[in-house]
């Protein structure tokens, strides 16, 4: 069920869907905290340790870590319930979303701009590096008794059929 999730999340960035790729990518550490927690719910506290240990190490160039679990976290509340690129209280001043790959953009898919107060992230570089460290966390968890039990109650996706 959740393979399918990421399946269908690979599939709109390859059918150039950003805002549903990105979109879904966003609940990616959400519904991974959850499923891989002793209460089976999310939070922001699971969102960030799942996106720092799985996703972050690909955003970190020259240095420094350019996208946290933290600043993620910010995306998704901003990006899912009020259509923003950023929270206000984001640690850089405006985030543009990248449909395109540009020539100067770095390896890991984001760099600074205007000195370092803006950062520009490669949508479907992102949406990658989320599902592949989604990819890498399921097969780590996916046998254990906790995702058993939590991963029965993921949403299933049913086809009613009344004849022809």
């Amino acid at each position: 069920m959740i393979r399918q999730l990421l399946e269908e999340i690979e599939r709109s960035i390859n059918a150039n869907l950003f805002h549903v790729g990105l979109l879904a990518a966003l609940t990616v550490p959400d519904i991974a905290g959850a499923l891989d927690s002793e209460d089976g719910n999310a939070d922001k506290t699971k969102y960030a340790r799942w996106f720092d240990k799985y996703t972050a190490p690909s955003y970190y160039s020259y240095g420094e870590q350019l996208i946290t679990g933290i600043d993620c976290y910010g995306y998704r509340c901003a990006l899912l319930h009020q259509g923003r690129a950023m929270r206000r209280s984001s640690r850089y001043s405006k985030t543009v979303f990248l449909f395109a790959k540009q020539r100067n953009i770095a390896y890991c898919g984001a760099f600074k701009l205007d000195k370092g107060k803006t950062l520009a992230i490669d949508i479907p570089l992102f949406c990658h590096n989320m599902l592949r460290g989604a990819h890498t966390w399921l097969n780590e968890v996916e046998d254990t008794p906790r995702f058993r039990v939590n991963s029965t109650e993921f949403m299933k996706l049913f086809q009613l059929s009344f004849g022809s």
